[in-house]
């Protein structure tokens, strides 16, 4: 095993893929252009690195500032429309939400009024068939499979026989089949099942987090 692991950490290298997350420290990880340790570098040092910022440590202002998004939730939902942003969700009626332009509290207006401002419908709430009229997706799982795929939605997931789903066009049951055949259909792989070697034949993400960190980060794509 420990064998077969060290081939798999040296193939990663040559893969070029991204870091396990969170093992590095941020300076190295900023240096290798990564995404850094979210949540570890102090607000400012993350805007001088033109990455997100640790939400929720500054203050809405300065936020704004940066151009970063909003502490949801902090300011008040006016504010937060002079801004552009999305507004503090479920705190402003339906209705002035729908002046904004912003999606709606969602599940508070009945389905039809919320067909009429052309957002998507409270899921669930109308009968599948009204709602295949409207164009939206379908109440997932109450319609069986073969009527699904008439109306061209995604099919209720898990209850069609692999085969069947794969001659839709669909995206297979994941996990029911063996990797090989998936892989054949062009499939994303059952992850974690192949083995590294296998799924890089393949032209598939590997297997994360099996790699050091370090190992991973010498790849870095375009060696900079």
């Amino acid at each position: 095993r420990k064998k077969e692991r060290k081939k798999q950490r040296k193939g990663r290298r040559k893969e070029g893929k991204g870091e396990r997350k969170g093992k590095e420290k941020g300076r190295e990880r900023r240096k290798e252009g990564k995404g850094e340790r979210k949540g570890k570098e102090k607000g400012r040092e993350r805007r001088k690195e033109g990455k997100g910022e640790r939400k929720g440590k500054e203050k809405g202002r300065e936020r704004r500032k940066e151009g970063k998004g909003e502490r949801k939730g902090k300011e008040k939902g006016r504010e937060r429309r002079k801004e552009g942003k999305g507004e503090r969700k479920g705190k402003e009626k339906g209705r002035e939400r729908r002046k904004e332009g912003k999606g709606e509290r969602k599940g508070k207006e009945k389905g039809r009024e919320r067909r009429k401002e052309g957002k998507g419908e409270r899921k669930g709430k109308e009968k599948g068939r009204e709602r295949r009229k409207e164009g939206k997706g379908e109440r997932k799982g109450k319609e069986k499979g073969r009527e699904r795929r008439k109306e061209g939605k995604g099919e209720r997931k898990g209850k069609e026989k692999g085969r069947e789903r794969r001659k839709e066009g669909k995206g297979e049951r994941k996990g029911k089949e063996k990797g090989r055949e998936r892989r054949k259909e062009g499939k994303g792989e059952r992850k974690g099942k192949e083995k590294g070697r296998e799924r890089r034949k393949e032209g598939k993400g590997e297997r994360k987090g099996k790699e050091k960190g370090r190992e991973r980060r010498k790849e870095r794509k375009g060696k900079e």
